[in-house]
């Protein structure tokens, strides 16, 4: 017997205009159960919960605009025979300020912050968390720098900032699996996302390009949403490009139901030696108010 019902998604959407200030976003809570029995191919039952809050807050008036964005997502899954296992985890703010030249180029400056909520675990090697992986602040990356704004409108724009500070940092120790000697090794004897052994944080100068763009299609009944993020370091390897791309679309079937699909491809070598891949697929409720 095969029994299944995924992603059941409540959506909050809200959207604002006061006084040269715009504010919209939303907030999607998903449930998802699978549920196998004598399933030959696979019979792992499972549940999921994930809470996912995105917000923008947008401001223009006469040459100077603000462009912010903020997301929070937290997601947890409940294995058949096991405990809770973190399955989504992300706290992102980015901020961009522009002075206009014309109606289309600015002088800028912007800020990303980037960290996660809680604990993360290698659960396949670590199956009693004794070793944590990452924490809350435990990285955190701060990218910030200025430079210079092509803008067509509020859903497409790429900013070169030729000068950028990046600060990585550890707020207390974590563990790095060591293949060789098969065993989880501190921060204070290892190197971590890039710090050198023994330290909480590493300073970078180099160059960031990052490029925004929403299509809406069919009545804004179907959206676009592509974000990227190139940097490279100037100090250490310049030709090596750090990206961070996501993609994210959603389809409105109704007024109640619609559909939503993203993806993420990280690259950081200070992290992992590939890319990282995120995919999440939601058919779900919507709540506009």
């Amino acid at each position: 017997m095969y029994n299944e019902l995924r992603n059941l998604n409540f959506k909050i959407t809200t959207t604002d205009t006061i006084l040269g200030w715009r504010r919209d976003g939303n907030l999607r809570l998903n449930f998802g159960q699978t549920h196998y029995e004598n399933w030959v191919q696979n019979n792992n039952s499972r549940l999921d919960l994930n809470v996912q809050l995105n917000q923008r807050i947008y401001y223009q008036y006469r040459k100077n605009l603000w462009d912010n964005q903020v997301y929070l997502q937290y997601g947890l899954s409940k294995l058949y025979g096991e405990g809770l296992q973190k399955s989504l985890d992300r706290l992102e703010v980015n901020s961009i300020y522009g002075k206009i030249i014309n109606p289309h180029l600015s002088y800028s400056y912007f800020a990303n912050f980037r960290t996660q909520f809680s604990n993360s675990y290698d659960y396949k090697r670590d199956e009693k968390k004794d070793y944590r992986i990452s924490g809350f602040m435990s990285p955190s990356f701060l990218t910030t720098g200025a430079g210079i704004m092509w803008r067509r409108n509020n859903n497409l724009y790429i900013n070169l900032a030729p000068v950028t500070w990046r600060l990585v940092s550890i707020i207390s120790p974590v563990y790095k699996y060591n293949n060789q000697e098969k065993k989880f090794i501190n921060s204070d004897e290892t190197e971590v996302f890039g710090i050198p052994a023994g330290n909480s944080s590493i300073h970078h100068l180099g160059f960031n390009a990052s490029l925004y763009y929403k299509l809406e299609l069919f009545k804004k009944r179907w959206s676009i949403e592509n974000r990227l993020a190139l940097y490279s370091n100037y100090l250490s390897n310049p030709k090596n490009f750090d990206v961070d791309y996501t993609f994210n679309t959603r389809y409105k079937i109704n007024k109640f139901v619609s559909t939503n699909f993203t993806i993420q491809a990280v690259y950081d070598d200070d992290v992992f030696a590939g890319f990282q891949i995120r995919e999440n697929f939601s058919i779900g409720l919507n709540l506009n108010i």
